[in-house]
């Protein structure tokens, strides 16, 4: 190994460099809590948008049930009024 001829940093430089690092993660903490906080907000957006679209299709379904219902209904109206001229 070859030594460097820089001079070593003394204790007070080290502790400055840590402090320093130290308040950098903070600061990228914070901002990660912050961009967590954002993300929980629109999944719960989006999720209580999921819960009313699923409400919306159960409703879609169920006027498509009445409406075929309603229309296999009176086709078999009209087929019985054929089958009754018929005979």
């Amino acid at each position: 190994m070859t030594e460097s001829n820089e001079p070593k940093p003394t204790i007070e430089e080290r502790l400055e460099a840590i402090t320093h690092t130290l308040e950098l993660v903070s600061q990228m903490q914070l901002k990660t809590e912050e961009r967590v906080d954002a993300i929980t907000h629109t999944l719960e957006l989006v999720s209580q948008m999921q819960l009313k679209t699923d409400q919306h299709i159960k409703r879609l379904g169920r006027y498509v049930r009445i409406i075929v219902v309603d229309h296999e209904q009176r086709l078999a109206a009209l087929e019985g009024d054929d089958e009754e001229d018929e005979n």
